[in-house]
């Protein structure tokens, strides 16, 4: 096994660990609070970028992780979408805004560009969501100050996986990757804070 090979397989097994543990936490919690709609539409659509960018690079490992994050960011939308008591109507209508702009730019793009031009474009987008989710769900948190539907081993293992990531991008030699999952590395470093600054004893 390659050094490619192994960062990308470790990689995967943090990011696909976040997404299971964290959903655990809401069904435990019954408590989406902390949870931005926004901010999981923006990841949904950055981690469909990234999905095409892996198909078109062959990266197997990249391929499963970012199959698994969107089926369970997926979940977490539906659960946002049904149990959050603060979700505003005005941000229920930007992250649908969001989901249908993200995944018809994407659609359009593999249907229409060259297969050099949707594969940079594919990462851009990738790139666009995570960070943009970031953003978003970092605000939120500030704002409400209430982690209780954030799991704080679900982001430890966010965090190790994007290092990884990271990583990979340098190997790759793809800068889309290196900028996304370095970025978002700090967006989560960031969010286990405020999970223990915020955190109810």
């Amino acid at each position: 096994m390659d050094l490619t090979t192994l960062v990308q397989w470790l990689g995967t097994a943090g990011i696909v660990a976040f997404y299971p543990i964290q959903n655990w936490r809401l069904v435990f919690t019954r408590n989406p609070v902390g949870l931005s709609f926004l901010a999981f539409s923006l990841i949904a659509v950055g981690i469909s970028g990234y999905l095409a960018l892996g198909i078109h690079l062959g990266l197997l490992g990249f391929i499963a992780g970012n199959t698994s994050n969107l089926a369970f960011a997926t979940l977490i939308l539906l659960i946002v979408w049904f149990r959050s008591q603060g979700l505003r109507a005005t941000e229920r209508a930007a992250g649908l805004l969001t989901l249908i702009v993200g995944f018809g730019a994407l659609i359009a793009i593999h249907l229409t560009a060259s297969p050099v031009f949707a594969s940079t474009a594919a990462g851009w987008l990738g790139l666009s969501g995570v960070v943009a989710f970031y953003l978003v769900q970092n605000t939120n948190l500030f704002r409400t100050k209430d982690p209780t539907g954030l799991s704080l081993l679900a982001f430890a293992c966010l965090t190790v996986g994007l290092a990884f990531y990271a990583l990979l991008g340098f190997l790759v030699k793809d800068i889309t990757i290196i900028i996304g999952n370095g970025v978002t590395f700090l967006g989560s470093l960031v969010v286990i804070y405020m999970i223990i600054r915020y955190r109810k004893k």
